[in-house]
Parts: C-alpha cells; structure tokens; sequence
C-alpha cells in the first residue's frame, strides 16, 4: 500500500480489502490502518486499534509490506516483515458474508450489512499483490515474501498482453488524403532486474486506423500490435532492443529504438502453500491464482513502479475493485493471511458482556435452586459468583446450583464475568427462603383438559400438608384438539408452590376417562386405547429416600430405579367409595422408603388391571426419612492455618458429620450476617476438608456448618 500525498493515513476513513463482517479500513479515530471482523454478525465488531491504541501509521508516499494471520488462538499483524504491536486474542467463527455483498479493494462498498459505508470510504493511492490464504503464515514466510522485495512472489511466465488495444475505424472511400503516421513519443530505455515487469510505450498520430507491430531486434513479436508492450517477469534472454513500427494508408514510421537491459537481482519467492486468491494488479484484477476474478469500477487505473511491477491505483472518489463472493473468500474462524505490498489484518478481543442476568427466586425451604447467567465477549471467560457482595468459594460457574436451601443462604447473588479485556458485574437475584412446611412432597393429577388451566384438585389425599395443597397436572390432551401418546411435564412445583428439581414423562396413555368419585383428582384417570401398559418416568429427583403412592381404582404397578425392581402392587376400589376414604390396596398403592440416587430416574410401568385397562388418576411423592436416621447430629469441626505463601495463610477447616450428607459451611466477622462459602457432601466416613482462602482478610473470622 502506497497512499497517495494528498492522503495521509489517518485523515480519512477508507477501505482497503472489505467484505460485511471482515476487512481492512483506514480509521481516524484513533488514526491508522487496522483489521476489523465480527462474530456477531455486526452487533459488535473487534479491532487492532483497541489493542493497541491504534492502527498501524506510516508516512505517505511510501511502499510498505504488510501481513496478518490468525492460527485460532491469536492474530498477528507484521509490517516490513516483522511482526507489529500486540498480538489479539481471537475466537469464534467470522460471521458470513450476506447475500448479494462481496469483497472490494480500495473501499467498502461490497458491505450491504452497513449502507453507510458505500460510497463514502474510498482510499487514493496505490495497492499491490494482494492475496488470501488458507492458512496462518509463519513468520518466516512472511519475512522471505517482504526480502523478495520487488522480485515478489515467483509467477508462472506469460506472453507479452497490452494495457491499450487498437480500435476499429471505419473512413470514407474517396476521401481526401490523410496525414502518414508520426511518433510524437518514443518508447523509452529501460534497465531492470530478472524477473521484473517492463513496458514499453509510444504515441503515434496520423490518420486512423493506425496499425502498430512490436519488434524485439529486427524480429516482429508474436501480437504485439498495440501502442503499449507489457513483458512479464523478464528474463536475461529478453535484454535488447524495441521498437515499434506504425502504418495506416498513407504511410508508416518506426520509432526509435529503445534498449533493455536486464540485471541480475535477488530472485523471486515461490508463493507459500495455501493460497487461494491472488491479485497482482499487473493491468488488470484477474486472480492469478484462483477464479476470484475482480471487476474495475469507476476508472481503477493501473501506474508501473508498484510494489512488484504494476499495481492498482485508486483516485480516492469512488473507484474500487469488485470481487464476487466465492466459498474461497467467505472467511470463518480466521482470516488466513492477506499480503500485499500494504495492506493490514488486524483483530481485537471483546469485554464480556451479559446478555442475560439471573433471575430473582422465591422457593421454600429445602429447594434446590439454580442460578444462571448468558454472556457474550472474547473467551475463556472466568466467572465468580457473591452473596451479599462476598465471594463463595468454588462457585466459578456460568451457574450456580444451592442445595436444600434455608433461610440462611437468602440474599442477593452476583456474578463477576472476566476475561483479558475487562470485567462486569451482573445485577443482582434475589434469593427469598419461604419458612414453615419443608418442601418433601409433590402431587400429580393425571387427567384431560387445557394445560393452561392446572389441577382442578387442591388440598392433601392420603397424605397431604394443607387444604390448598399444589398439584401439578398432566393432560393427555396437546391443546391443539390432539391426543398425546408422549408428553412431558417439566419444572414439577411442591405442594407448596415452591419449585422443585423433578421432572415427569408419560407414554403411552391418550385416553381419559371419569369413575364418578367426587375427588377431582381420583375421578379422572389416563389409560392407552390399546390393551399395552403405560409408562411414567420421574427425573431428577435429589438424592434420597421416597415414599411413592400411586392413586387408580383399577391399579396394577410395577416400581423400578435403575436395575432395582420394587415388585408390583395394586388397588381395587370396586364397589366404589364416595367420598373416597383413602386406604392403600383400595385408592392407591404404596411403595415405602426407596432409594433414589443422584441422576437416576424412577420408572413406574402401569399394566391392565382386573377389567382390562392400564389406569392410573395420580402420583404423590414424599420424601422419606431412612429407618434409623439421626434426627440429631453431632458434628466435630477443627480448624488449622495454612500457609499459602507471602507471608499469607489459609484456614483450613476438618469437619465431622454423618455420613453422605449436604453440609452449608458459612463464615461471620459480626455474629449477624453469616455467608456461605462452601456447599460439600461429607464421604462415606462423614468427613470433609474445604479452606477458606479469605481467612486472613479479617481481624476475627467465626464458622458454623448448616446441615442441607
């Protein structure tokens, strides 16, 4: 890149190499040449100029090499053949070019993302071999491209292509005579180094047509018959004398000779594997290397003495090289590498930023609760969850999960996103720990109807905590006048509205039926039109015992957990009881005390009862306490400092429980406001060790643990 003295970089904002969401510009504020991309499809872009402090400057009038790569991990940009500034960290996949954009040299006008840019960002001056590659270019590659200088990158040999062809004319027979051609400018001397560019040009007058034919030492050259002679990466052998000779009707002229002399000169460099457009700009925009071939807009010229022979030049108004989108120019997770003889790639890192913030909870006690964050910006990410502004230990998630809350972990939580670029706080979520009945019991009506209108059963059935007891309902029918033979009933609530951590799936069962029982839940029932069974499946449940009543006046069950098989019970309530006077074996059967592990589900299987139909009208969960379980438990706690280094310690504390239990470990400087820093499960002996790294930041630390 070479811009022009009227232009100085800087001083105007003008595209280099453009297409939507990647490309090189000319910035003013802060000035320079930098890279730009987007992963977001222009929602934000990332830069050069912000990592460091602004683009890359250099005086006008002046040839510069410049390069960038991206390996996946970092962009770097080189200038003169070395490498430039600091290095960006860079992510994610570029986003794609839209339809109808394409890539331009010398503005950006191929970005229909962004209509203000067409038509005001042009650059003036003078651009060169430019390329793209498939891959990051070593450093090597890079420094051996810039050292080749003006023998540049090694090109296939081609015959002599004119910048002017003659034009067809057409004069009137028996015209007065014209004037025989005469050379008004001879084609100049010329000494240059192997492999080099060279053109020889004359300018004849007279009267048209004229006719012109190029000689290379007496000898006539194979059509060349224009005013201009382009030899291409010239060869020692080709070190002679040119003329041109002129002819129309009335006479002919030979121009004077011009000689060429060619001088050894440091050889050229074979181009680095993995190109896949190049454009040298030696009169025209093909692609030297693929099928990008580009379009000249707006009288793009061309001027001999580029950075490797000839090389495009812009005016800075409004011209511009036009390249058509192809799959080789549609950059994704980085840019390859573009090297011309100035021309910048460039790419800067985000700052987080939250795009969505947790969300306020009120749950009762004993809930597990879940609190999530989505955040956008330059990875990794780091993430450090608070209580009340205090960090908790290990809570580096982009969630965080509590366990069988209690009123003591209420407050508001935050959450801290960091990367290299910056940091930002989320606002905070409330946590509200409703007190009274624990959370142990959750109630499914199984019916018809709309999903929008819940459970038309409240209050307790053979166990229960209250009138207004919740129900979770399932319906068979889709509420789009279907039938489901699967459903799912997500986000199960307990009895007293708080949210629980189960789920619920059913299949097989698309038909709904009443038994007349005045209990809304036991009147309705599901059952599957054929005579198979239907299966219940209930997820997620925490870790612990069970007690599962199964409500149907013609049941016939069968319980499973994992490889576990609780064998089949049954109901029969034949005749019928209204008002339903709950018995087991009549309205419900039960299973006492099962064992349900961490992330294992629990399959319910319905068969056909005594009169043929698999049925089932409700489900009661209830927590159960294990025979034999302490009720009360002393725990032992032992505290020890541990030294971490810079004259700092740790506290690290022992702790003693029952065995396979949740314990909340919380910390207190005022005997007020207690913090949780650590939520562990004591091992099979009843033993945990955790530390707290925020021990010597206060005069008086005092700590408590809270069984979950």
């Amino acid at each position: 890149m070479k811009a022009d003295a009227s232009s100085p970089v800087g001083s105007r904002i003008a595209g280099l190499v453009a297409s939507d969401f990647y490309g090189m510009e000319i910035g003013t504020a802060p000035a320079g040449v930098f890279l730009f991309v987007s992963t977001d499809n222009g929602a934000s872009f990332v830069t050069t100029a912000d990592v460091n402090g602004g683009g890359a400057t250099f005086p006008v009038g002046e040839w510069h090499h410049v390069a960038g790569t991206c390996d996946g991990a970092k962009l770097q940009f080189y200038l003169d053949g070395q490498p430039w500034g600091k290095p960006a960290p860079v992510t994610g996949a570029i986003s794609a070019m839209l339809t109808n954009s394409f890539v331009t040299i010398g503005s950006e006008d191929g970005r229909t993302r962004f209509p203000f840019c067409i038509g005001t960002r042009y650059f003036k001056g003078l651009i060169d071999e430019v390329d793209v590659f498939n891959r990051a270019l070593s450093a090597t590659e890079i420094a051996a491209i810039y050292s080749a200088s003006v023998s540049g990158k090694c090109a296939t040999s081609t015959l002599p292509h004119f910048l002017l062809q003659p034009t067809n004319q057409t004069v009137i027979a028996g015209a007065s005579l014209g004037m025989p051609p005469f050379i008004s400018v001879q084609p100049t001397s010329q000494t240059v180094g192997v492999g080099s560019n060279v053109t020889f040009t004359a300018v004849a007058t007279g009267t048209a047509p004229l006719s012109y034919q190029c000689r290379f030492n007496g000898t006539n050259i194979l059509a060349a018959i224009a005013t201009a002679l382009t030899l291409t990466n010239v060869k020692l052998a080709q070190a002679g004398s040119y003329i041109v000779r002129v002819t129309n009707l009335y006479g002919s002229a030979t121009s004077s000779n011009a000689v060429l002399k060619v001088s050894p000169s440091p050889t050229c460099v074979p181009p680095p594997s993995g190109m896949v457009a190049w454009w040298r700009g030696e009169g025209n925009a093909l692609d030297s290397f693929g099928t990008n071939n580009g379009t000249l807009h707006n009288g793009v010229g061309f001027e001999f003495g580029g950075g490797v022979g000839w090389a495009f030049s812009f005016n800075g108004t409004n011209s511009y090289v036009e390249v058509p989108d192809s799959p080789a120019l549609r950059v994704t997770n980085c840019f390859g590498s573009i090297s011309s003889s100035n021309a910048v790639l460039v790419v800067t890192g985000t700052p987080p930023r939250i795009v969505t913030q947790p969300q306020s909870q009120t749950v009762g006690v004993g809930s597990n609760v879940t609190f999530t964050v989505a955040v956008t910006g330059t990875v990794p990410l780091s993430y450090q969850w608070r209580l009340g502004g205090t960090n908790l230990l290990g809570a580096t998630g982009s969630s965080l999960l509590l366990l069988s809350v209690q009123p003591a972990v209420a407050g508001n939580y935050s959450v801290r996103v960091t990367n290299v670029f910056g940091s930002i706080f989320s606002s905070n979520a409330t946590l509200t720990v409703i007190q009274g009945v624990p959370n142990t019991l959750i109630n499914v009506d199984f019916g018809a109807g709309s999903a929008t209108t819940g459970s038309p059963k409240a209050g307790p059935a053979a166990v229960g905590q209250a009138t207004n007891d919740f129900w979770n309902f399932y319906t068979r029918d889709d509420d789009s006048g279907g039938w489901r033979t699967f459903g799912v009933l997500s986000n199960l609530k307990f009895a007293n509205g708080a949210a629980a951590s189960g789920g619920m799936t059913v299949l097989n069962a698309s038909g709904a039926w009443g038994d007349g029982s005045s209990d809304p839940m036991y009147n309705s029932y599901i059952y599957p039109f054929d005579s198979d069974n239907v299966s219940v499946t209930v997820t997620n449940l925490t870790k612990g015992q069970y007690d599962f009543y199964v409500y149907g006046p013609d049941g016939n069950y069968q319980l499973t957990v994992g490889p576990t098989d609780y064998g089949v019970k049954t109901s029969l309530d034949q005749p019928l009881i209204d008002p339903p006077v709950w018995q087991e074996e009549r309205q419900y059967a039960l299973y006492r005390g099962v064992p349900v592990g961490a992330g294992q589900g629990v399959t319910l299987t319905v068969r056909p009862g005594v009169y043929g139909y698999a049925v089932i009208s409700g489900m009661q969960i209830k927590a159960a306490t294990p025979t034999g379980q302490l009720q009360n438990q002393t725990a032992r706690l032992r505290f020890t400092g541990v030294p971490s280094g810079a004259g700092h310690s740790q506290m690290q504390l022992e702790f003693l429980g029952a065995p396979n239990r949740v314990y909340a470990l919380q910390a207190t400087a005022t005997l007020r406001d207690w913090v949780t820093i650590g939520i562990c499960a004591t091992d099979a002996n009843g033993s945990l060790t955790i530390t707290d790294p925020d021990a010597d930041k206060y005069p008086a630390r005092l700590y408590r643990v809270v069984g979950q």
